[in-house]
């Protein structure tokens, strides 16, 4: 299907946001870059698999909501996440080593019908931390990405019980594509999937049937 119409709804939603002084701050590229740029400088080493193993609690913690303050990754399992913390670093090591390839790091994170290596590390923090990894390769996972990708039609047809590694490689490629298109990167995009209301997609939803 094509991406014209969503395009235009999700371009319609940017301006409007964009013209919006108390806004127009958020959707600022340059803005975001800056914020990357002081949590590289803060949080960089992360991304060192040789380093992983100075990673503590308060650490780990203190980046997740330095990045929540741009992408919402639902941090309500974190008690999860940090109750082992040498599986934790393990499992960070791992999907930061760039040497790996990436289907091979989401599979042993998220088993295919299996347990993951640390319970309470979902899709959403994952692809947060791959995105700060190289945020022009990875884009991010969301439950407000998939419920408006599946009203657009651009959700890829895939088995409900896809493995996160099978859904990530279908999905990421129209997250690229998207943003491309908006002129915008990636982060952005996150942002603005959670800003798109009902109303706009309602009127999408004319739209296609008066295009068919």
């Amino acid at each position: 299907m094509s991406d014209d119409h969503a395009v235009q709804v999700l371009r319609e939603v940017l301006q409007r946001l964009r013209s919006q002084p108390w806004e127009r701050d958020h959707w600022d590229s340059e803005r975001l870059e800056a914020a990357r740029v002081e949590a590289l400088e803060r949080y960089g080493w992360i991304l060192s698999p040789k380093h992983i193993h100075k990673l503590d609690r308060e650490t780990f913690l203190a980046f997740l909501h330095s990045e929540n303050k741009w992408h919402r990754m639902g941090l309500g399992r974190v008690g999860s996440m940090t109750a082992d913390m040498a599986s934790l670093r393990e499992a960070i090591g791992l999907l930061v080593d760039e040497q790996i390839p990436l289907k091979t790091r989401l599979d042993r994170l998220r088993p295919h019908g299996g347990k993951p290596l640390v319970d309470g590390l979902g899709p959403g923090i994952i692809t947060v931390i791959l995105h700060f990894v190289d945020p022009v390769r990875y884009g991010i996972l969301s439950g407000a990405s998939d419920r408006v990708m599946r009203r657009f039609g651009l959700y890829p047809d895939l088995p409900v019980t896809a493995s996160l590694s099978d859904r990530y490689e279908a999905i990421n490629p129209i997250l690229i594509r998207l943003a491309a298109a908006l002129e915008i990167d990636l982060g952005l995009l996150d942002s603005l999937w959670w800003r798109v209301q009902p109303q706009s997609l309602a009127a999408y939803a004319m739209a296609e049937q008066g295009a068919n």
